[in-house]
């Protein structure tokens, strides 16, 4: 395994009958996560599943599952206003091993930030020329906001009733303007 994730040739691939072979090592750590990516994310037609792996080894770095969604606004009334178009993030999932890798020797930035980034600018890409999208969502656990708060995500709740935020096991509602993107 690389020492520091500049280190690491990734490849990203989609999940199919022909990359599956590469998830039996994987291990996130969180059993719940595994057990969707290895038994059920092949066969999850509202879905479709990242694979980014180190062209070297093999191994799988991380796993993403994605699909449409939207965020719909309520007005005072409760009633819908208006949908924003989105692409969710049902599923991201680091390997283990790699979960404190830095980027480069003397930065503080994680190999997991960067693979994240990689996603939201394939996401991006995807929203201008497939799907229209304007924000990215996800359900965060809650010991991973910190995470997708320093790659720019924000906490869902307080921009939209609560009624537009469906609740997942204690998961934090968070979304990421697509809009930000490269205005660093």
């Amino acid at each position: 395994m690389a020492e520091y994730g500049q280190d690491i040739l990734i490849y990203k691939y989609l999940l199919d009958d022909k990359t599956y072979q590469y998830l039996n090592n994987f291990d996130s750590g969180k059993p719940d996560i595994d057990e969707y990516f290895k038994n059920e994310a092949l066969n999850d037609s509202g879905s479709v599943t990242y694979m980014y792996v180190d062209m070297t080894t093999n191994i799988v770095i991380a796993l993403a599952a994605v699909s449409c969604a939207s965020i719909p606004v309520f007005n005072n009334n409760d009633d819908i206003s208006e949908n924003i178009p989105a692409i969710e993030i049902k599923y991201f999932a680091l390997n283990e091993k790699l979960h404190h890798v830095p980027y480069t020797r003397n930065s503080r930035t994680k190999l997991s930030h960067c693979v994240l980034c990689y996603l939201i600018e394939h996401l991006k890409k995807v929203s201008i020329e497939s799907v229209g999208a304007v924000k990215i969502v996800l359900q965060a656990m809650p010991e991973a906001v910190g995470f997708y708060s320093k790659c720019k995500f924000k906490e869902m709740t307080p921009y939209v009733s609560d009624n537009a935020v469906g609740e997942d096991d204690g998961c934090i509602p968070m979304f990421y303007d697509l809009k930000e993107l490269g205005e660093d």
